[in-house]
C-alpha cells in the first residue's frame, strides 16, 4: 500500500487543481463591476448592468450602416481593460451596444437614448479580443453598424473612465487627470486629442513630467464662463501611445454648481 501513496497524493493534487480551474472559469463568465470614479458613475442611460451577466440576444436582420463618429475603429489596440464605445446620431435615437467574443453568441451590453452616446466594454468578460456592433435608428429606420474587432494591448491609459470637474465659472482653473503606463511628457503632443465639447468652450491641456509608471495631465478651460449651468460641457480626452500603438479615452465633464 505504501508504494501507492505518492500516486494517490498526485491524483488528489490534480483533482484540486481541476476544481480551482473550474471555479475560475465560472467566475470569468461574469463581467467585472463597472468602476465608479470618485463616486461619480456614468449616467444611468449610459451604464451597463454592473455585476450581472450580459444578456445573450438574438440579432434581427438589419441593413448595415455606421453612425457618425463611431469609435474605436476596426483593429484598434486598446490599453485599458475597460473602454468606451462612442458614437453620435443625427437625431434622438434609442441605441444599444452588442458584442461577441466568438462571433456566435452576441451579448447586449447596454442601451442609451439621445444624440451623443457612450457605453462601456469590459475585456474581463470577453478576453483580450472583442467584436462589437451598434444598433440605432435613423429617419425611422433600424440599422446596425458593421462589426468592429479590437484587442487589448499594453500602453498608456487613464486611471478613470470619467472625470467630473466642478467650476464656478469665474477664474481660470486647472484640473488634473492621471495617466498610467507612460511619462505624459514623453508622449508627442499629437498623441493627445479631445472632442465633443461645445464649440464655444475652449479646452486645453498640458502633460506634466512624470516617470515610466505615469504622470499627470493638467486640463484647463480658458473661458470658464462658457460652461453651462447644470450638466455643463461633456467631451472626451484621448491618448495615443506610439510605443505600444494603443489608444484610450476618458470622458470629461465640466459642471457649474
Amino acid at each position: 500500500m505504501g508504494k501507492f501513496k505518492p500516486l494517490l497524493a498526485s491524483l488528489a493534487t490534480i483533482a484540486v487543481a481541476m476544481l480551482l480551474l473550474l471555479g475560475w472559469s465560472l467566475l470569468r463568465d461574469k463581467p467585472a463591476p463597472w468602476p465608479q470614479d470618485n463616486g461619480v458613475a456614468p449616467p444611468p442611460s449610459n451604464r451597463p448592468a454592473s455585476g450581472q451577466q450580459y444578456e445573450i440576444v438574438n440579432l434581427d436582420p438589419r441593413p448595415t450602416s455606421d453612425p457618425v463618429y463611431l469609435w474605436p475603429d476596426e483593429g484598434k489596440r486598446m490599453s485599458s481593460p475597460e473602454f468606451w464605445v462612442m458614437w453620435k446620431t443625427q437625431s434622438f435615437s434609442d441605441c444599444r451596444l452588442i458584442a461577441t467574443k466568438d462571433g456566435k453568441l452576441w451579448h447586449e451590453l447596454g442601451n442609451t437614448g439621445g444624440k451623443s452616446h457612450y457605453l462601456g466594454v469590459d475585456f474581463g468578460f470577453f478576453g483580450s479580443k472583442v467584436t462589437f456592433c451598434v444598433d440605432f435608428t435613423q429617419d425611422g429606420k433600424k440599422y446596425r453598424s458593421k462589426p468592429r474587432t479590437v484587442t487589448l494591448g499594453t500602453g498608456a491609459w487613464f486611471d478613470r473612465r470619467q472625470y467630473t470637474f466642478v467650476h464656478d465659472g469665474n477664474d481660470q482653473t486647472f484640473f488634473t487627470a492621471h495617466l498610467f503606463g507612460r511619462d505624459p511628457a514623453r508622449i508627442s503632443t499629437r498623441g493627445f486629442l479631445h472632442g465633443w465639447f461645445t464649440d464655444d468652450l475652449v479646452v486645453y491641456y498640458s502633460p506634466q513630467p512624470g516617470d515610466s509608471n505615469g504622470g499627470d495631465i493638467k486640463l484647463g478651460v480658458s473661458n470658464p464662463g462658457a460652461i453651462a449651468q447644470g450638466d455643463g460641457g461633456l467631451g472626451f480626452l484621448e491618448v495615443y501611445d506610439d510605443v505600444g500603438n494603443t489608444y484610450d479615452r476618458t470622458m470629461i465633464q465640466f459642471k457649474r454648481p
